[in-house]
């Protein structure tokens, strides 16, 4: 079955230039796993420092399979300094019909 995720990343002040470029590097290389539908990264207009990623995984092994990511794995390891409340918010989406 299909996996959607959207995520909700609140950048601390200040490191939007190092959040934006690690997000491009997440972007790109995310979109030649296998089993990656899509992978939309979008800001604010009003805040730069709000994104949101619809990202769509084919099952949920793909989606397995992109945690291994090396851009993620660095996005992560530096949730604490780079996003506010050091946690992302993430909706789990199932096919509704």
């Amino acid at each position: 079955m299909k996996l959607a995720l959207v995520v909700t990343i609140r950048i601390v002040p200040g490191k939007e230039p190092e959040v934006h470029e690690v997000i491009r590097k997440l972007a790109e290389s995310t979109l030649k796993e296998p089993g990656v539908e899509r992978y939309d990264v979008y800001v604010d207009r009003e805040n730069p420092r709000n994104l949101v990623l619809h990202e769509l995984y084919r099952d949920e092994d793909a989606f397995t399979a992109h945690r291994e990511n090396p851009h993620l794995k660095n996005l992560v390891s530096h949730i604490e300094e780079w996003v506010e409340g050091g946690k992302f918010e993430i909706l789990r989406l199932a096919p509704f019909v």
